[in-house]
């Protein structure tokens, strides 16, 4: 992949990121990606990092004094 094609990348996954994150799982992440965060985290597929997504969503916009997220769904 040329280095033009690389930032053409990877500004379309921090755009997705930004505005829609469970597209930019779909399009910008294999289906069985594997993503380990120093021993304290790791989603070896699709549906754990949406389910996470979904919970950092929820702890962004949570009513206030809500600490716990409804059960985790896609």
């Amino acid at each position: 992949m040329s280095q033009q094609a690389n930032e053409a990348m990877a500004e379309r996954l921090i755009d997705l990121y930004n505005t829609e994150v469970h597209a930019m799982i779909d399009q910008c992440h294999p289906q069985d990606l594997r993503i380990s965060v120093n021993g304290v985290l790791a989603l070896t597929d699709r549906d754990k990092f949406h389910r996470a997504e979904s919970r950092v969503l929820w702890f962004r916009a949570r009513p206030p004094g809500r600490d716990q997220p409804p059960p985790a769904h896609r």
